[in-house]
């Protein structure tokens, strides 16, 4: 990751270094568009940005349900239920960028740069910046599309135990036997096949996050 920016102070707890960087406002107030810009020469690289909510006795705004923020006016903490990709921490007429890659759910020791005394200055405001976490990858075994109880799940596949497997499903078998076929008799059509009418109603079906990775004990369906 090359960075458009200067290595700044302090290091967070987490080992994090911050960086000042450029941006439209002199005074320092830095966005998350600048630092996507700055990090991964992408303006629109977070999805999700947290109000700039300012500090003086206390903080003046609220933050996103689930980050907690604590500050003694200078050193910061934060902790979340989901992951933060870059918090910026204002103090003067400069702010800190401090940047997860990957993602993070808390850390402490943020701090704005120095001043001219040589500390940090005074926290002015704190902005957090993010992306939606992937979902976990899923998988229907065969096991579960073959058993009649779960016949229902077929129908949002738009798939059907009738259908022939070469019309679906490559490399062909030379008898064509139906998808129903191949989940009943894996010992005759193969583990391939088998795994394979699996994977196709797994992709198919809107409820399973199939990533083409076979995750056992992940199928969401009953």
């Amino acid at each position: 990751m090359a960075v458009t920016g200067t290595p700044s102070s302090p290091v967070s707890n987490g080992g994090v270094t911050p960086y000042t960087i450029g941006g439209d406002n002199p005074g320092g107030n830095r966005t998350c568009s600048e630092v996507g810009a700055a990090f991964f020469d992408d303006p629109d690289y977070y999805q999700f940005s947290s109000d700039r909510v300012n500090y003086t006795s206390q903080f003046d705004g609220t933050f996103p349900s689930g980050l907690t923020v604590v500050t003694d006016g200078t050193n910061v903490s934060w902790s979340s239920n989901f992951g933060i990709g870059a918090v910026i921490v204002k103090g003067s007429n400069d702010a800190n960028a401090y940047v997860y890659d990957p993602q993070r759910k808390n850390d402490a020791g943020l701090a704005p740069p120095p001043n001219s005394s040589g500390g940090p200055a005074g926290l002015s405001n704190i902005t957090f910046c993010w992306n939606p976490e992937p979902e976990p990858a899923q998988w229907c075994s065969p096991g579960y599309w073959r058993q009649p109880q779960h016949l229902d799940s077929w129908a949002a596949t738009g798939f059907s135990p009738s259908d022939l497997y070469n019309q679906h499903i490559s490399p062909e078998i030379a008898s064509n036997p139906t998808l129903g076929q191949v989940l009943a008799s894996p010992q005759t059509y193969g583990g391939r096949a088998f795994n394979a009418v699996g994977d196709l109603l797994s992709d198919a079906h809107p409820d399973v996050n199939f990533t083409g990775e076979r995750v056992e004990d992940s199928c969401p369906l009953n």
